[in-house]
Parts: C-alpha cells; structure tokens; sequence
C-alpha cells in the first residue's frame, strides 16, 4: 500500500472513500437554540420549578411556626417524594437528595450523614448479594431447581405449577427475585413449548397463565420469607434502629419465625386459588416433561467443585445466622467474644462471601493462565449494584434526618386522633395505602417513604411501632398488578405471553389475599416472633415524651 495514502493518524484515504456514508441528524437553527437554552422537557421543567419553591418556602418559612428544622426536614422529605414519584431521575439519583441538603439546611452534618449511609443492613445486604452471584455462577440455583421439580411433574399440571413456583419461591429467598425469575423464565418457555408439542396447545394454553403468573408471583412472595430476601425487609431493620435507636436489633432468625410463615401461607393462598381458576380440571402433562426436565438435569453432569463449594458456604452461612445470639436456652456463638454485640448479621454475612474471592476455582483467566476464583471482581462488577447501595443510603440519610429533626415526634403529636379508630382497621388501612403505591412507586422507596411516618403514628396511637412498620414493610412488596411494579412481574410480561389485563386482574385478587392474610397474621402468630404485644407500648418508644425541638 501506497504510504502517502495515510494521513497523520495513520487513516487511509482509499479506505475512507469505500466507507459508507453515514447520515447525520441536524437540528433546525430554531431547535438548537431551544435545546441550549432549557435542554429539561415540560415534566423536568415543572417538577424542577416545583422543587425549588419547596425548597425556598420550607428553608426561609417555619411552617410548622415552632420549629424550623422540622419545617426544614419536611421540606426535603417532599422534594425527596416528589422525584421518586415523578422519576425525572433514576431513583437511586433522586435518593441523593437527602445527604445533599440536609447539611447545606442545617439539619444534620455532613459527618451524620455519611456515617447512616453504609452500616450493618449494608453489610448484611452486600454479602446477601454476593452469595446469589456465586449461587448463579456455579449453576448451582438450577440444580436446585431441576431437582425440586422433577418429583413434582408426575402429578399433572398442578405438580407442574408448584414445581415452578416452589422453586422460584426457594430461590428468591436467597437471591434477588428478578434474578431467580429470569432462571427460571427459560425452563417454563420450554416446558410451555414441550406441552405444546406433546399434549395439544389445548394443554399449554391452560398452563400458560399458572405457569407464567406463578413464576412471578412466586419469585416476590418469596424475598419476604428472609431478612436478606427483598430490599424493604432491610431498610425496616435499619430504620427500626435509626428511629427507634433503644429497640432490639432485628435478626435474621427472628425474621423467620415470622417472614417465612406468613410468606409460606401467601404462597399456598396463591397455589389454591390458581387451581381453582385454571386447573380445576386434571391436566396431563404426559412423560415427556418429565423427561425433558431429567434431560436438562443431566445436562448439568455431577455436581461441580464449585457447586459444592457454594453449598458449604451456604450451610455455614445459616448456622452462623441461625446461631449469632441467644436463642431461648441455645447460646450464640457471638457469647465467645469479647464483645458480641458488636457482631451483627452483616458481619457474617461478609465473613462467609470475602473467602469466595480467595478460593480458586476450576475455571482459567485468560490472560494469566491462572485458575479464577469461586467469585472474580472481573465478571461481577457489571451486575454490581451500585444503583440499591445509593437508594439503601438515601432511605438511610433519610430516616436519619426525620430522627434528628424531630420530624418524627412531631407528626405523633399530631396523630393522636387516630387513636380512636380500631387497631385492626388501622393496620388495614395502612396495609391497603402501601400495596396501593407499590405499584406506581418502587417498593424501596414506598418504604423509604413510609416506615418514618408509621414509626411516628404508631408513637401517637401508644402501640408498638413494629406493629405499623411491618406492616408498611411487607405490603409495600404486594405489587402484583402492573408490569412495572416490580421486577419478576416486567419480566413475565417480557415473554410477550402474558396481557396486562390477565397480570392486572390476578394480581388484584392476590393483593387482596396478602392484604386480609397480613392482617390477621399481624394479631395472631407474628407478634410472638416480632417480639411485638397488642395494645402494649414498649419503653424504648418512648410514648409520652413531649416533642422538643433540636437545637441546630
């Protein structure tokens, strides 16, 4: 090649004439302009507008005309609501906020602030987190979930349905639940496309909603079974301690004596009335599913040295969980140090996964020759999620800035009315208002946003707050209605087979079902396990004590 073809940057001439041409969109002189001088649409523009005179009205007003922090904290609470309703921002943007102007408001510092921005619910999050990501790369989740369904198939379609959505269920106790319903997703496409082939589109075509909805009912009905299953459940544990800071801490084995239970129940509420609505009639799904789900689990070979070194990690990590503290007469193994309370779940959490950035596995890095680890920084960093961190820190900041505002004590002086309505309504009451804006609002932020304000009503009212906060905390997962009311749900409508009338109509039903179930689980078996007494105010509530308004 002719070198005096080249130009300085080595490109060639011949080669640009061959290139195709690529067209170019310009903007009219009249665009232009407009986009440089106001580049926001309407929506931005108005919630921006709106923003700033909130912002301004509650920093130079006391509205409240007793105290200006309140005024101030509410005013950033609003902005704050106002971002994540609209979502002119990515949530975790929005979240932000807080921590932004709280200090530049005189609220709370910097250094407060940060310091309730990462903690031991981040800790626990984090090394929840990073098992799920070992769980899915050493095909360990379907493993578990070929074998928990293959027994069930030989009971027709019904075994069929709770094969799926008692592995999903399994699986997203553990993992995220959007995660376990994308594993899942594929082996109830083929399974769909097998009966289809095997038993008439008759067969498939009344399996396809159980099987569909089931996944992805299944897969958020099961985050509430744990501590570390579903975001809400977390920032309840973190804001029971930053509003209520002399309440006991909550632990992961408390959390199952009731999350599981309830959750468990909800599942089989759900299995019930999908056999009643689409399989009241036997269906045969024939021995061909049977032996398609065999063949794929034969696909997998014996169990993997990384599988089985995940296994252990999850053994040791629920013993650790299980046995941290007293239980009853049973002595934690935290008794051992010389300050167990200074361990929590999180602690282990971390001490369980960090190892797993150590221990080789079978699998060679490319460019060294050398054997990877059971978790590589390399291949998760894209999946990490930065985007729950920021809003688990802003919900945070959040919750931090009601309590040294006195935002919180404010509110329950003036809620005392309430107590006159009947507890069991106002639970459902509360219960109702929070499934409703889970399905419009993301469930982090519908409890982010709700967890203060029951915290303050339950103060009010002279119950315990626990009663309100959990109640906020798992009906702010009941977003069974819409696509994008949560993740399981966008992907089921993501398969193209399932209508938002047919998700709409069954997530009603559903929603229903949890709202009645939580209600009378909150009086009955919960309280024993939450550790929580009807109409009993516990001493670190501190229900009388007069609202004072801080000094800053």
């Amino acid at each position: 090649m002719n070198p005096s073809t080249r130009d300085s940057c080595g490109t060639d001439a011949n080669d640009l004439e061959r290139a195709p041409l690529v067209e170019h969109q310009y903007l009219s002189p009249l665009e232009s302009i407009k986009l440089a001088c106001w580049p926001f649409s309407i929506l931005k523009t108005v919630v921006l507008i709106l923003s700033f005179l909130i912002l301004i009205l509650f920093w130079v007003v006391d509205v409240t005309g007793e105290c200006p922090p309140v005024s101030r904290m509410m005013g950033v609470a609003l902005i704050t609501a106002l971002w994540w309703v609209t979502q002119i921002a990515p949530l975790h943007i929005s979240a932000m906020i807080p921590p932004i102007l709280l200090p530049i408001m005189g609220v709370a510092s910097s250094s407060e602030q940060a310091a309730s921005f990462w903690n031991n619910t981040s800790f626990l999050f984090l090394g929840g987190f990073l098992f799920s990501l070992a769980l899915q790369q050493s095909r360990l989740h379907k493993r578990i979930a070929l074998m928990v369904m293959c027994p069930l198939v030989r009971f027709g379609g019904i075994g069929l349905m709770i094969g799926f959505m008692l592995t999903n269920f399994l699986l997203s106790m553990w993992m995220s639940n959007t995660a376990s319903t994308l594993t899942m997703m594929p082996i109830a496409e083929v399974s769909l496309a097998s009966l289809t082939q095997h038993c008439g589109e008759e067969t498939a075509e009344k399996m396809r909603l159980p099987l569909l909805l089931g996944l992805c009912y299944s897969g958020t009905i099961g985050g509430m079974a744990t501590l570390v299953g579903t975001p809400p459940n977390l920032i309840y544990a973190d804001q029971l301690m930053v509003l209520f800071p002399e309440a006991p801490p909550v632990r992961f084995v408390d959390w199952l004596g009731y999350g599981l239970p309830y959750s468990f129940a909800l599942l089989w509420f759900l299995i019930g009335w999908f056999i009643i609505k689409f399989l009241r009639t036997k269906t045969q799904v024939g021995r061909q599913m049977k032996t398609a789900l065999t063949e794929e689990l034969d696909k997998l070979g014996p169990m993997s040295y990384e599988e089985k070194v995940v296994a252990v990690t999850f053994a040791v990590l629920m013993i650790g969980w299980l046995f941290r503290s007293d239980n009853g007469p049973i002595k934690g193994w935290s008794n051992l140090l010389s300050h167990p309370s200074y361990v929590g779940d999180g602690t282990w959490a971390m001490i369980c996964t960090v190892p797993l950035f150590l221990i080789p596995s079978t699998k060679i890095e490319a460019k060294s020759s050398k054997n990877k680890a059971i978790l590589d920084w390399d291949d998760i960093k894209a999946s990490f999620p930065f985007d729950i961190i920021l809003l688990f820190g802003g919900g945070f900041a959040l919750a931090d800035g009601f309590s040294r505002s006195g935002l919180t004590a404010w509110i329950g002086t003036r809620l005392s009315s309430l107590s006159e309505v009947p507890l069991f309504f106002l639970v459902m009451i509360i219960c109702t208002v929070t499934a409703s804006l889970s399905e419009v609002l993301s469930n982090m932020a519908t409890a982010i946003v709700l967890l203060p304000l029951v915290g303050a009503l339950a103060v009010s009212v002279e119950v315990d707050p626990r009663l309100f906060m959990l109640t906020v905390c798992f009906a702010s997962s009941f977003a069974f209605m819409l696509p994008m009311a949560t993740g399981p749900n966008m992907v089921t409508y993501a398969t193209g087979k399932v209508k938002v009338h047919e998700m709409a109509l069954s997530g009603f039903v559903l929603n229903i079902m949890g709202i009645v179930l939580w209600t009378v689980a909150a009086f009955t078996f919960v309280p024993p396990s939450a550790g929580y007494k009807i109409n009993e105010m516990p001493y670190w509530a501190n229900a009388r004590a007069p609202f004072v308004c801080p000094s800053r």
